[in-house]
Formats: structure tokens, C-alpha cells, sequence
């Protein structure tokens, strides 16, 4: 492509290799043309002035396989889309094209820039440009529809597919170009500082000026050549946007997007230094990647950088952003100084996501799309501008501002309805693609529970990732998830002509309470909150999630116990828009706030009674392994296999009661994750014992004076595997996670760990210093890494690990148990302090060093993962905090 400003023309010159990857052969290629939608004969939906309009885009050559071809042909049996303003363009092959071939399309093409900044590209000034959707591309292609002839008329967004780019941009010196993708050849067309710079920011957290304008306008950026030829590369996006400029400030940082893998993203920024709102946007947008990353939808970002360029269409693009100033806006001065342009970044950031990672068709289906980002948009609204400013901004932008639809105004369509068959209906894309979907899936969290409700939106990632899914994938994958059948919520709220309208109605008292009707006139399975005024002053908050309306979408009754007496007239139904669903973004498991249980099921699941049942058990089957293993001391094999048993058995009944008793999804114990996760907990296991081993022979206190046989890496297996299982299933999966329901992390962490290492008084070996080492130590490790993942799988790898190098391969003492013999012969002599003495390497500092250390690098995981649950009293604060 070649650029020089301020000529708005553009020159392009492009080889696209195109693979049939469909099972049909192709007799033509369907070729999208979004920029002739500036043609004055072109369809459009969006009133334009006469500064709209260009001549579009000319395709000046154009061959196939090396053979030029006609682009204009009168004798195209496909001239009825081939028309003057058609922004697409059909072309016949000499030859079909066979499933898994690959044609050669070379073309060359020109277009001039629109003047008023366009629809989301154009000349953003004299000498800088923003050029979005500019190129020819061969449009999508799909089993579910074949070829996508819908014309592009303005009114929808886009269904482009996935290409790998490889983009030349030449333009005059002291131009800077940023674009989708990484820039291979930076040393050649820019000044050795500016390049160090840049590199530096790719590991900072701190936000750095890369070039300002005087710096660029003097010649202090880019290299002296006339022209110079960016060059730029993107693998799997489906489009590539470009801008330039020769005097906007160059601003860039980084985040780490990936904290398993301590990868990053590089984070810039480009604008006019006179533009103060965009002056934090770096810090605004590192914030976004970290909280799409690691919040919602909780994903690494999938890229390895975005650029955020000022210009006028707050709009998204794969790693890049063009968004306008919000200096003199009335909805911003709302806000805290310059947090309505992070919003608006925020957001289309988050659609990195979705549409771009997912490959979502955004024409047809945009819920998927902008009501997937608008949903977390909300979530970080409320962590970074409080709840009543999130509600309040929802309320105004996705509500409030596009007209949200009255239930005569025949436009409350059902979500699901096809958007690319709504033409100039751009009113239902506002509210019903955007609000209206941001709320069905915030209900939807609300009925399943923050931790279900990611889970399952994980899977469904996981699993349709780049593969252009539809809704039904969507559907299926979150019932799949074996999270719960949804089938009904999404018939209601997707497919449904339902509206949101509650309504209190009767009210019966008697001896043992009170009954309370609340009619769903609307039909739409919402949360809803009864507040209850008493004639003290007081008032309570009674939630009822979605699930209340499964069996009867019309009514539900509230019962309540006849506990103290309430003014009639003060009685309360908050049902109105996102206030609706305040009460459960502050908690992870309002779908236990549902209907009355049973009483025998309320003391079942009394924290303490499930602690006796369920801990109990697992303490008897700890017991049960300790025979097995002094039983069948003599055959290891048979011991491993009867031991294997018994975790079988103990995983089945901790899934049940958790399943059926406690009534919730066993994340915990979630499959997805596991091999993963078993398998780190192995390696440090294992690793961190030997790395104590290798320290004490470096020391002289270690010595190996042989090898006994292999069959003596046996009898340790049974013994691992009994107490790595059993031990984590008591201690983190029962006593730490009922704990920390009511207490919080910290303190549960504190309590686990101490409990686990003073139990180890009861081994014939045991001490307090073994016992208090290992309360710190492997509680603190073992606790870390449950709260890291919220899953068991890596202490179970650990402690299965620790164990079974430690007496199987090394003959060490396990935490004051007699010693057995296991593959090395040797032979441990120093001072109890290092060697751990009778109680073993446990009770050593090498151990508590190491493995604290390591706990707390684990800790510092969780919290960044904002894994971290606070204490109830904190959340009970904090949710009062949350009522407007």
C-alpha cells in the first residue's frame, strides 16, 4: 500500500491465497467491498452528507492463478449483485475451486479517503489518517449458510473471516504507522532510541513516551530514506486496520495478560498532545487487558499488543482501537475526570474477545458480540467506578439513551432474531443487542453463580474459539458444561417476546408466616430483590434468583417467617432495569438464595454438620487406607491397586455430597484443567524435594551410597497416592473451602494449615517443631494452590509427589513416620536443623524455606487472580454498600 499525505489517495496492491477448507467445491469467490458504500448509488441506512460520498474503490487488475480476468465483466452470469454501489462483487473461476485447493487472487486497487473521518475510517486531519475495512476481501463462506450476500448497507456491523496478514505500508518519513499485528522491521524505519524505547516498553509497567510531536516533526523518529516501508504481520485475525500520522504523541507500556506464563502485551497510545483525556489512556487500556485477562471473561488476551488512536469512531478493530475525545461532553462531566473516555476504551477492548477471538458473526448476531462485551464492561464498571456509577452509566447508555422499547412499541423482538434481516431497524440493535442481552446474561449469572456461570462461559470458549460459533453452540456448551440444563432461561430470554415487568400481588399471613406473590406480568425470568421495611426502621433484602420462574414463568410466591412486623405499605419489589440485578455481582453463589429447603437439608448443609459428615468420612477412609497399608505391607502392588480403590471411592462420594447435599457445581474437581494442573503439582513436588536433597549434598550431609532395587520404588506408591488424595480431599477440599465460606481465605488458610501439621503430632515420629514447620510450610503451599486455581488437582499432584520422592526414591522420613527403604541407598548426617531429624526434611529450614517461598509466590497468584474471598462480614458490608 502506498500513502502521502495529505493526498488522501491510496494505492494497493494484494495477493491473497485462498484455501476452500469446505467440503464443497466453489465455482466463484463472493468479494466484500465495504468502502463503496461511500458510492452515491450505494444502499445505506444512515443519513450521509455529500462529504460522505466517493467514488469507492477501484479494482484496476485483477488475475487469477497468474491469468488476468476481467473484473467488470458485462457477460457475468453474476451481474445482479455486480451493480454500480454493490459493496460486494461476485467472480466466476475458470475452474471450481475442489475441497482443500487453493487459488492465487491478485489485484490491484485504489481508493481516495473519505473527509469527515467516514464511518470508522477516514482522514482524521490533513496528515493523519485512520484506514479500516479499505481492502478487497473475499467474503465469508459457511456450513450453516454458504456464501454471505447480504449487501453492506451501514446498518449492522461485520462477518469477516479469518485470514493471516502479511501488510507493506509506504509512506513519506516522519510518518509513524501503527497497525494491526507486530511490526517486522523496526530497525529500519525508525531511529535506533526510538526502537530501544519501544522494546523497553514491552517490559515495563511503566508508561512511557515514545516520541512526542516536535520530536517526529524534527526528524528524531523515523529513518531519513524519503519513503520507508513499514512492514507488518498478523497471523489469524479477521481484519487489519492501519493509521498514520506525523505529529500525534507516541505513548506505550505493558501488562501482563497471562499470569500462569508471566506474558505480556504491549499497550500504545497515539493522539494529538493537546487531547488531555487521552493523556491516561495507556494506564486505561492496560487496566482493560488485565481485567478482560483475568476477570471477565477471565481469558489471556489473545494478541500481543493494542494501539489506541484518537480519532472519531469509537469503534474496534483486532489490536486496535479508534476512539474520539470526550473534552466537552455532557455524559462525561458525570463522571470522575476523563473516566467516560476509559469507559468507552474499556469496551472496545474487550471486544478482542468477542467478536475477534471467537470469530462471531457480529452482522447476524451481534448479542453475541456486543452483549458479551457490554456485560463485562458492566463488571469492570463496578470494580473501577463503584456500583451506583456502573448502574447508573448502564442505566443512561444501554437503557435510557437508545429508547428502551415499551411493550406496545412493537419492537421488543426476541434477542435471537437475525440482525441482518432487520433492515433500518437500527433502534432494536441498540437496546436489544446491547442491554437486553448484557442483562439475560448477568440473570443467567445470577441463576447459576459466579463460579458455575464462568465455568461454563469457559468452556464454551475453550471449545468454539476461532471457529465461528453460532448461538447454539453458545446454548449447548453452557449445558454441556455439566454445570446444569439451562435450556429453559435461554428459551425465555433469547427466543421469547418477553419484556421485564414484575408486579407485587397477594399477600397471606398466618401463625407460621407470611406469603407474599410476585406476579412476572412480562414473562421474563429476572432476579428480582422484595425489600422488607419493618416498623422499627429497619429493612431487609430478600433475592430470589431466575430459577423461581422455571416451573411457573407467570407468579411466584415468597414465603417468609413470621419474625418481626413490617409496615404493609412499605413493602418494596426492585425490579427495574440493572438495579435488578445488583445484589448478585457481589456474590459468587446467590443460586443458593432460592426457594425454602426442607429442614433436614438446612442442617445437612449447616457448615459444621457438613464438616463432621463430609470431613469425618474422608478422616475414616484415611484410617481405612492406613490397614491397607499395613496389611498388605508385603505386596505393594496389591496395596497400590486397593488403594486406588479407596480414591476412587473418596472422589465419588466427596462429587456426591457436594453434588446433591451442598447443591452446587464441583469446581473443584472440574475436569477441564485437570491434566494440567495434576501435572505442575507433580513437577514442584517432586522438583522441590530434590532441589532439598541436591542443597544437602552440595552441604556433605547427603550421601548416596548406592542403589537398591527397582522394585523398591513400589511400596512408596501406595502410600503417596493414600495420602496425597485423602489428606487434600480433608484439609483443603472440606475443612479450608466450608471455612472460608464464612471466615474468608486468610483466615481459613490459617486454620487449615494449623490443623494439618498439628495432626502430624499423632505420626510415631512426630514433634511440634515437624509439626509447626509444617503447618507453614506445605499448609500454606498445599492452601496456595487450591486458592490459586480454586481447584484441588495441583496439592493433589504436589503432596502425592513430595511423598513418594521423598520415601520411594530418596529413603527419607515422611513427616515422623518410620522410615523405608526406596531406590537410594543413603545415608543423612548433620544437624537436626538441616536434616529435619527424626521427624524428616519437613522439619528442616532447606524445606520450610523453600516451600514457604514457594507458597507465597502461589498466594500472590491468587490475588492477582482475584481469588481472595473475603470474610462474610466484609461481604455483608460490602453488599449493603452495593444498594443505590
Amino acid at each position: 500500500m502506498t500513502l502521502a499525505p495529505p493526498n488522501k489517495r491510496v494505492q494497493g496492491e494484494q495477493e491473497i491465497i485462498y484455501t476452500n477448507n469446505s467440503p464443497d467445491p466453489m465455482p466463484l469467490l463472493i468479494f466484500r467491498l465495504y468502502l463503496n458504500a461511500h458510492r452515491a448509488e450505494a444502499l445505506r441506512e444512515l443519513p450521509t452528507s455529500s462529504d460522505f460520498m466517493t467514488s469507492g474503490i477501484a479494482v484496476e487488475e485483477f488475475s487469477i492463478n497468474g491469468k488476468t480476468v476481467p473484473w467488470n465483466d458485462p457477460a457475468s452470469p453474476l451481474g445482479s449483485i455486480n451493480f454500480l454501489g454493490s459493496t460486494m462483487h461476485g467472480i466466476v473461476l475458470p475452474t471450481p475451486l475442489a475441497s482443500k485447493a487453493s487459488v492465487s487472487i491478485k489485484m490491484r486497487w485504489s481508493y481516495d479517503l473519505v473527509r469527515d473521518k467516514g464511518w470508522k475510517e477516514g482522514a482524521l486531519d490533513e496528515n493523519s489518517f485512520f484506514l479500516a475495512y479499505f481492502f478487497p476481501r473475499v467474503t465469508n463462506y459457511s456450513d450453516d449458510g454458504g456464501w454471505d450476500t447480504k449487501l453492506f448497507t451501514m446498518g449492522r456491523e461485520f462477518n469477516n473471516d479469518f485470514a493471516d496478514f502479511e501488510v507493506e505500508v509506504v509512506s513519506p518519513r516522519d510518518y509513524v504507522v501503527w497497525a494491526t499485528g507486530e511490526l517486522q522491521n523496526a530497525a529500519e524505519v525508525l531511529r535506533p532510541k526510538i526502537v530501544a524505547s519501544l522494546k523497553k516498553s514491552r517490559t515495563s509497567d511503566r508508561v512511557l513516551t515514545i516520541a512526542e510531536s516536535p520530536d517526529i516533526r524534527g526528524g528524531q523518529v523515523t529513518a531519513r530514506a524519503d519513503t520507508l516501508s513499514w512492514k507488518w504481520r498478523a497471523n489469524h485475525v479477521p481484519d487489519f486496520a492501519i493509521a498514520l500520522s506525523n505529529h500525534y504523541r507516541w505513548q506505550a507500556s505493558s501488562v501482563v495478560v497471562d499470569p500462569a506464563s508471566g506474558r505480556r502485551a504491549s499497550v500504545q497510545a497515539a493522539y494529538p498532545d493537546d487531547v488531555a483525556d487521552f493523556e491516561p489512556m495507556v494506564e486505561f487500556a492496560r487496566q482493560a487487558l488485565r481485567f478482560g485477562s483475568t476477570k471477565y471473561p477471565g481469558v489471556p488476551y489473545p494478541y500481543s499488543k493494542t494501539t489506541i488512536v484518537l480519532g472519531s469512531a469509537d469503534e474496534e478493530y483486532p489490536m486496535m482501537v479508534n476512539d474520539g475525545s470526550n473534552i466537552g461532553n455532557p455524559s462525561a462531566a458525570k463522571l470522575p475526570e476523563n473516566a467516560f473516555t476509559g469507559f468507552v476504551a474499556t469496551h472496545e477492548i474487550l471486544h478482542s474477545w468477542f467478536p475477534f477471538f471467537m470469530g462471531i458473526n457480529e452482522k447476524r448476531y451481534p448479542f453475541m458480540d456486543e452483549g458479551w462485551t457490554t456485560t463485562f464492561e458492566y463488571l469492570r464498571n463496578r470494580e473501577e467506578l463503584g456500583v451506583a456509577v456502573a448502574d447508573q452509566l448502564f442505566k443512561d447508555f444501554r437503557v435510557n439513551g437508545p429508547g428502551w422499547p415499551q411493550p406496545s412499541s412493537g419492537n421488543e423482538l426476541p434477542i435471537i432474531t437475525p440482525h441482518d434481516s432487520l433492515f433500518g431497524q437500527t433502534p432494536v440493535f441498540a437496546f436489544n443487542q446491547y442491554g437486553k442481552a448484557a442483562l439475560g446474561y448477568l440473570a443467567l449469572r445470577d441463576l447459576m453463580g459466579d463460579r458455575a456461570f464462568k465455568m461454563a462461559l469457559h468452556q464454551f470458549m475453550e471449545r468454539w474459539h476461532g471457529k465461528r460459533p453460532l448461538p447454539w453452540d453458545m446454548f449447548n456448551s453452557f449445558n454441556n458444561a455439566g454445570v446444569g440444563n439451562h435450556s429453559w432461561f435461554f428459551k425465555n430470554w433469547f427466543f421469547g417476546y418477553n419484556y421485564m415487568d414484575l408486579a407485587l400481588g397477594d399477600v397471606r399471613s398466618d401463625e407460621g408466616g407470611h406469603a407474599i406473590v410476585v406476579r412476572n406480568t412480562g414473562g421474563m425470568a429476572m432476579p428480582f430483590d422484595l425489600v422488607l421495611t419493618y416498623v422499627d426502621g429497619s429493612s431487609e433484602r430478600v433475592h430470589r434468583t431466575p430459577a423461581v420462574w422455571q416451573e411457573n414463568a407467570r407468579a411466584t410466591e415468597v414465603k417468609l417467617p413470621r419474625a418481626r412486623r413490617w409496615l404493609r405499605s412499605r413493602w418494596t419489589l426492585e425490579s427495574s432495569s440493572i438495579s435488578t440485578l445488583q445484589t448478585m455481582i457481589g456474590s459468587a453463589d446467590m443460586n443458593d438464595i432460592s426457594e425454602p429447603k426442607p429442614a433436614w437439608l438446612r442442617v445437612v448443609q449447616f457448615p459444621v454438620t457438613r464438616l463432621i459428615l463430609l470431613g469425618g468420612f474422608m478422616f475414616f477412609m484415611i484410617a481405612v487406607n492406613g490397614t491397607i497399608l499395613l496389611k498388605f505391607a508385603d505386596s505393594p502392588i496389591l496395596a497400590a491397586l486397593l488403594v486406588i480403590a479407596m480414591d476412587a471411592v473418596g472422589f465419588a462420594t466427596y462429587y456426591a455430597f457436594v453434588r446433591y447435599i451442598e447443591r452446587r457445581p464441583v469446581s473443584e474437581l472440574a475436569l477441564r484443567g485437570m491434566g494440567r494442573e495434576l501435572g505442575i503439582g507433580l513437577l514442584i513436588g517432586a522438583g522441590l524435594y530434590s532441589l532439598c536433597v541436591l542443597i544437602l549434598m552440595i552441604l556433605g550431609i547427603y550421601r548416596i551410597d548406592g542403589f537398591n532395587p527397582w522394585s523398591f520404588l513400589l511400596p512408596a506408591a501406595a502410600m503417596a497416592l493414600s495420602s496425597g488424595v485423602f489428606e487434600e480431599l480433608l484439609f483443603r477440599g472440606v475443612l479450608f473451602r466450608i471455612v472460608e465460606e464464612s471466615l474468608g481465605s486468610w483466615i481459613s488458610l490459617a486454620i487449615s494449615s494449623f490443623v494439618f501439621g498439628f495432626l502430624h503430632l499423632l505420626n510415631p515420629q512426630g514433634t511440634v517443631t515437624g509439626a509447626l514447620f509444617i503447618s507453614i510450610e506445605a499448609g500454606v503451599l498445599l492452601g496456595a494452590a487450591y486458592m490459586a486455581t480454586r481447584r484441588l488437582w495441583m496439592s493433589i499432584g504436589f503432596h502425592i509427589a513430595w511423598n513418594y520422592t521423598q520415601s520411594g526414591i530418596f529413603s527419607g522420613i515422611v513427616s515422623g513416620n518410620d522410615a523405608s527403604p526406596g531406590l537410594i541407598k543413603s545415608t543423612i548426617d548433620g544437624p537436626a536443623a538441616l536434616t529435619g531429624g527424626s521427624f524428616g526434611l519437613e522439619s528442616s529450614l532447606i524445606a520450610f524455606l523453600l516451600c514457604t517461598t514457594t507458597g507465597i509466590v502461589l498466594l500472590i497468584l491468587a490475588v492477582r487472580r482475584g481469588n481472595i474471598i473475603p470474610p462474610v462480614w466484609k461481604r455483608t458490608r460490602s453488599a449493603s454498600a452495593f444498594i443505590p
